[in-house]
């Protein structure tokens, strides 16, 4: 039997089985693409979900720094009736905690992106600055100006604050949604 008529005689076999091979090989290669896609979907999503984790974080920490000091009475501040211990226990952990997650950021944004974060950041500490500026500085002759003082201070950080945290709310539900086209 000569090579045309074996051709002749087996080509539709012959091209059932080419289709057959070129449909697996097709067929890996799609598979192997949809793996790789969903790999790529999964870290994505992944790093999606831990950025709004990060930003959780960094928000509760914000709040509780400033509860902290919104639930502290100014005027044992003024009065030094605290101990430098105690201010201490009272707003070391909120800070470093603040610290912390203000760190864990750095990890989800480039700098322009963290612009509102740190403003947050400076402002916290600033505040706290300013507390144990007056513990120090305090005076029976300033105290009624000092607690007026503390407390237009203490109410400008809240007031940024809460501007602040609506802004990057705002700018990470676009984020988010700009994410999702």
């Amino acid at each position: 039997m000569s090579l045309k008529d074996a051709l002749t005689t087996y080509f539709p076999q012959l091209l059932v089985l080419l289709g057959a091979i070129g449909s697996l090989i097709f067929y890996f290669i799609k598979r192997r693409y949809d793996l790789t896609s969903k790999k790529a979907e999964i870290k994505f999503s992944l790093f999606q979900q831990n950025k709004i984790s990060a930003i959780q974080e960094f928000i509760s920490c914000c709040k509780l720094l400033e509860q902290t000091i919104t639930d502290t009475a100014y005027h044992k501040v003024l009065k030094n009736i605290y101990t430098t211990e105690g201010m201490d226990a009272r707003f070391r952990p909120p800070i470093n905690k603040l610290t912390s997650a203000y760190s864990n950021l750095f990890l989800y944004f480039d700098k322009s992106k963290l612009v509102p974060y740190a403003k947050i950041f400076e402002a916290s500490i600033s505040i706290y600055d300013t507390l144990t500026g007056f513990y120090f500085d305090s005076t029976p002759e300033t105290f009624y100006k000092d607690m007026g003082n503390l407390t237009r201070a203490v109410e400008g950080f809240s007031s940024s604050n809460e501007k602040l945290i609506q802004e990057i709310g705002e700018v990470a539900r676009r984020d988010f949604d700009s994410s999702l086209l």
